[in-house]
């Protein structure tokens, strides 16, 4: 079993690690059918944090749990402990420690909101954050994460004496959205424990919406539960 320390230290670092992920969804291709796109993404509503934050606690996962409203403190906190991290960590290629720096800061402009379940028996959880902005910058911010993702599919991270072998493949997603892409990440501490991550995203005219399920124990995160949250988050966008 592993200590709390590096416990601490996977969780850190998974947190971290998803800034490669973070609202990426893939980019439209430059022809007529995304020329509309972009008219229709002209007229999308940009929500606000307080309306974001009340779809976020409008939710409910598989059995019926509403989500657990992350305060904005939090946020920052987290996004705070991820760059200190980077800061002090060796990462190989060095290329993907640039990227995850660079990564960790919204457009100006842009809010954003989150909620969590956790499972107390296995420690797994299950993250939905909110971002919402101009379309055009979130486009931007979608097209650069998904070039750090093509450059740093598999990066090693060295922090603290611990060593974390980092996969990020890609998988299917199922939502309704006019973009979205998944992924898995798969982590390996040199401890010997192995934590694996699945990452549902989707950008639906001003709002992007990124879903994360981390493991606990034995367990294979879902992305068909995370395209499912994804589907019912763009609904409750939607209403308002």
């Amino acid at each position: 079993m592993p200590s709390a320390r590096s416990s601490f230290i996977a969780a850190t670092a998974t947190a971290a690690v998803l800034a490669l992920s973070a609202c990426g969804s893939p980019a439209a291709t430059d022809n007529g059918s995304s020329q509309e796109a972009k008219k229709e993404q002209v007229k999308a509503k940009v929500l606000t944090a307080a309306e974001l934050e009340q779809i976020v606690g409008s939710l409910t996962n598989a059995a019926g749990e509403s989500a657990e409203v992350m305060p904005a403190s939090a946020l920052e906190g987290s996004d705070e402990l991820s760059k200190k991290l980077f800061e002090n960590a060796k990462v190989t290629p060095a290329s993907c420690k640039d990227a995850n720096q660079t990564s960790l800061d919204l457009p100006e402009g842009t809010v954003s909101a989150a909620g969590s379940w956790v499972d107390l028996e296995t420690s797994g959880a299950t993250v939905v954050t909110l971002v919402s902005g101009d379309p055009a910058a979130l486009g931007e911010l979608a097209s650069s994460t998904n070039d750090r993702r093509a450059e740093c599919g598999e990066f090693t991270l060295e922090v603290s004496g611990m060593t974390i072998k980092t996969t990020i493949t890609e998988a299917e997603a199922d939502t309704s959205a006019e973009e979205d892409a998944a992924f898995m990440i798969s982590q390996e501490l040199s401890v010997g424990t192995v934590t694996k991550t699945a990452v549902v995203e989707a950008t639906q005219g001003a709002v992007t919406v990124n879903a994360t399920q981390v493991s606990g124990g034995s367990e294979t995160p879902s992305i068909s539960e995370l395209s499912e949250l994804v589907n019912k988050t763009l609904a409750a966008v939607a209403a308002k």
